[in-house]
């Protein structure tokens, strides 16, 4: 069930951003409302975003927001960087692949 909960974390968050598929396979994306609404609800009913969302809010309100904060600016921004960095340069080689490619 570790892995269903996964998927289905990795699911609302693909959701989240980009939207739906109407029936002509069109990108419908939702009003922000709606994007918000379906954002709450998927996860609240799965087990890993719910513990997860349950426990970064306890840290929350034990550690403070003014440390929470601190301790994102100098942990959470670099990691960040250097995996979206790290993902660019693999995003750029398989578009790369894919150009040259003659179908």
């Amino acid at each position: 069930t570790m892995i269903l909960d996964s998927i289905y974390l990795f699911d609302t968050i693909v959701d989240f951003f980009t939207g739906r598929f109407d029936d002509n396979g069109v990108l419908v994306p939702e009003t922000m409302f709606g994007r918000w609404f379906s954002f709450i609800t998927k996860t609240h009913g799965n087990t890993i975003s719910g513990s997860f969302v349950r426990s970064t809010l306890s840290f929350v309100i034990s550690a403070g927001p003014f440390r929470t904060a601190r301790w994102i600016v100098t942990f959470m921004f670099p990691v960040i960087n250097y995996l979206l960095r790290t993902l660019q340069w693999y995003w750029i080689d398989l578009v790369r692949k894919f150009n040259t490619k003659k179908f």
